[in-house]
């Protein structure tokens, strides 16, 4: 019954997404809009998951204006994969007129003196982010994690290497990393779904949130330069601002790391992780409709979990200005 659900689920998408992406673009997007409108107000896929998140980050917006940006989230998700579908059958260099790039030049001379990290989570066009920096001439590696659904697993691996991403499965990246940024390769992570292992807990969109490990750990074994980046919408059409933003990288001494203190380590791991989950934060607050609020990202900790004790150490409360309506 799981063989034929991922089939079902696969042709579904295919049928829906594919015709799409073969229309002009102003097409393409009215229609994408209905889809999501019919997912929102129809078939409410995730709505339990999607409003609650939101009305939890602006807690003081109207329920009137959680329902809208809930459903302007899923008009956008249709839109982006559309595209992403539509600039994969052209290749990456047809991304190269349609993307502003702020702070490219900073993560370029990083990659050519050894190698750079960059992170970002679902949010924009997370697909096309790497795809981006490909066309813009950065030898981009994506990390990922194969999906549940095989066919669909296939398809999405199929539709990355056509935007000129290499991918590296997240299982090989620890003994793949030194040789990838050695050559002036660029590692991107997605980052930013509950993390269930692994993990530290810091601030995201005014809650404790598990957060993967892995990027901040990586960087600072290697000490090689952690940026993040996110590249969004900014219409009219299929145009788009590619943002890059460098990270302050804490040095580790050399006494520390031959110790292997591992508190030490685990202070900076969290210290770099909370840095960057600021910054991606910052992306998020200039469009929310962009961001996929469907992941349950805020889940709760099994009670006396080291996670729940974690958070209480971190001391984790809403961050940044007063919440208005936009």
């Amino acid at each position: 019954m799981r063989r034929l659900r991922h089939w079902l689920e696969y042709g579904a998408l295919r049928g829906v997404l594919e015709p799409l992406s073969r229309c002009p673009p102003s097409l393409a997007d009215r229609a994408a809009a209905c889809v999501g409108w019919m997912l929102f107000q129809i078939v409410r896929v995730r709505r339990r998951v999607v409003e609650p998140q939101i009305a939890a980050a602006y807690p003081n917006a109207s329920r009137d204006w959680v329902r809208r940006l809930a459903r302007a989230t899923y008009v956008h998700v249709v839109r982006e994969a559309v595209a992403t579908i539509a600039f994969s059958r052209q290749g990456p260099q047809a991304l190269s007129g349609d993307v502003e790039y702020r702070g490219l030049e900073p993560l370029r001379r990083a990659a050519e003196r050894g190698g750079a990290l960059v992170v970002t989570g679902h949010f924009g066009n997370w697909e096309l982010s790497a795809a981006s920096l490909a066309a813009a001439g950065v030898k981009m590696y994506g990390v990922f994690r194969p999906q549940r659904n095989a066919p669909l697993d296939r398809y999405l691996r199929r539709v990355r290497e056509r935007l000129g991403i290499r991918l590296v499965p997240r299982a090989e990246v620890a003994r793949s990393a030194r040789a990838i940024l050695g050559q002036g390769g660029v590692l991107g992570f997605v980052a930013d779904q509950h993390a269930a292992d692994r993990r530290v807990v810091v601030p995201f969109l005014g809650r404790p949130a598990f957060t993967h490990r892995g990027p901040a750990a990586l960087a600072l074994a290697l000490r090689v330069p952690l940026f993040v980046g996110a590249l969004r919408r900014v219409g009219p059409g299929r145009r788009y601002l590619c943002e890059i933003e460098e990270v302050s990288v804490p040095s580790v001494s050399p006494a520390t790391e031959a110790s292997r203190e591992p508190a030490a380590r685990d202070d900076a791991v969290r210290a770099l992780t909370a840095q960057w989950t600021a910054h991606f934060e910052r992306f998020v607050r200039l469009s929310p409709e962009q961001y996929y609020w469907h992941h349950r990202r805020w889940k709760p900790a099994p009670p006396s979990s080291p996670a729940k004790e974690e958070s209480r150490a971190t001391g984790a409360r809403r961050i940044g200005p007063e919440r208005r309506e936009p």
